[in-house]
């Protein structure tokens, strides 16, 4: 198989993964621990204690992502990055949110956030490990 066409595969299967994996633990969290959260009917807490566990669950389909690509690329964790926006677009493109904009932004941003962190984190440690290397 042509490594340029496996590596796009592999780029691909863990995009899927990880935003699908990203969406079952939202679901979790959202539908089945708090029976639903809603801007307009949920308390305070309950909406801090999701959106802390949405954001959770953004980094390990980002995590998840990144490890499927081996942690040679990025490229999954944005093309994750530009689904969220083009759902978040389209969300509020056709008025399916019954919560303000400024509170559907920064549940897309708590995502894209979430979704980069493992890249950050796993490629700080991938360096620090490349410069002990080179120092022994």
């Amino acid at each position: 198989m042509n490594k340029n066409l496996k590596n796009w595969l592999i780029i691909i299967l863990a995009t899927i993964s990880g935003y699908g994996t990203m969406g079952f633990l939202i679901t979790v969290v959202q539908e089945w621990i708090f029976g639903g959260v809603s801007y307009n009917k949920s308390s305070l807490a309950v909406l801090g204690i999701a959106g802390f566990g949405t954001f959770l669950s953004a980094i390990v389909g980002g995590w998840l992502a990144f490890f499927i690509n081996s942690y040679n690329t990025k490229l999954s964790n944005i093309l994750m990055c530009g689904i969220v926006i083009v759902e978040t677009t389209w969300i509020l493109n056709t008025f399916k949110a019954e919560s303000p904009l400024w509170f559907d932004v920064l549940a897309a941003l708590s995502l894209i956030i979430g979704i980069l962190i493992p890249t950050q984190i796993n490629l700080f440690r991938v360096y620090y490990s490349k410069m002990n290397i080179m120092k022994s």
